[in-house]
């Protein structure tokens, strides 16, 4: 049976959760890099206050010089930042002849930030990247290269999203177990693989449906306050009987 209740919002959820009202526990995921299915980097980004992380491969220096002479728009916004931090991926010894030819193409990488609740990835390198995840429904979508300096990104991840299906599970009285979010871009191939987790996904899944009961038990209350039957004029009373 559905829950007939009013509709609490992801704001309103922020804005009485302590724990996530300044958005900092919000910022933090795991980044993981796979070639052919092995692990080759793993560790957390913390993308608060504005920070950003760039993840390439190749000679980022001599990216870094072509890329300040012909794109110095996007140089500025997206390279050229106190807050961006470069982490590199390791060179690849295996005999994949398929991953060789798409690391070489993977000069520059991708840029991760977070705006509005939500991940956002921008491309730079030539090399093609598709974006998935099991949260959004988005089975396999291309992320298109922010070129001739016009910036684009594509959002990845959004805890309003994740907000709306833990309310959808409750509003419907499902019990169903939320899974972890798992957004995944590829490079060229399925070969080479970025898994990021929002660290903090299970506290924010746990404080929302702690926020959805309270507010359902406010509405049932204000509900039961209410008359069934308005009260009728004495003058009325008399004549009726």
């Amino acid at each position: 049976m559905s829950r007939n209740i009013h509709r609490p919002s992801f704001d309103d959820f922020l804005s009485k959760d302590s724990t996530f009202r300044d958005g900092h526990v919000l910022t933090l995921f795991g980044l993981t890099a796979y070639f052919d299915g092995r692990e080759v980097h793993a560790e957390g980004i913390n993308l608060s206050d504005r920070k950003s992380v760039r993840v390439t491969h190749g000679n980022d220096d001599v990216f870094k010089r072509a890329f300040m002479q012909h794109e110095h728009a996007l140089y500025d916004s997206l390279i050229d930042d106190d807050k961006c931090r470069v982490v590199p991926l390791p060179q690849y010894t295996g005999s994949v002849e398929l991953i060789h030819t798409c690391l070489k193409t993977m000069v520059g990488g991708f840029v991760l930030k977070y705006r509005s609740h939500s991940l956002q990835v921008y491309r730079l390198c030539q090399i093609r990247l598709f974006h998935s995840d099991n949260h959004g429904f988005v089975l396999r979508s291309k992320v298109d290269r922010s070129v001739q300096n016009k910036m684009v990104y594509k959002d990845i991840f959004s805890y309003r999203t994740l907000f709306a299906l833990v309310k959808k599970n409750f509003d419907s009285g499902i019990d169903e177990e939320i899974r972890c979010p798992v957004t995944t871009l590829e490079a060229g191939s399925d070969k080479i693989r970025f898994v990021l987790k929002p660290i903090n996904w299970r506290l924010f899944v746990d404080h929302v449906n702690n926020y959805l009961r309270r507010e359902h038990e406010k509405a049932s209350s204000a509900s039961e306050d209410k008359p069934y039957f308005s009260v009728v004029d004495s003058s009325k009373r008399q004549r009726n009987t």
